[in-house]
């Protein structure tokens, strides 16, 4: 995702980009924050 602004990100292999503001990311297999993204939370399930 890039320049997205949400609460809650679901998926199996999630990658955070530039301009991002997320709260909560839940993943199943990676995640990847780059740039200036903001995660606040982050958890595999």
């Amino acid at each position: 995702l890039e320049h997205t602004i949400a609460e809650v990100v679901r998926g199996n292999n999630v990658t955070i980009g530039p301009g991002c503001e997320i709260s909560v990311v839940e993943y199943h297999t990676s995640f990847n924050q780059k740039g200036n993204a903001v995660v606040k939370e982050h958890k595999q399930i």
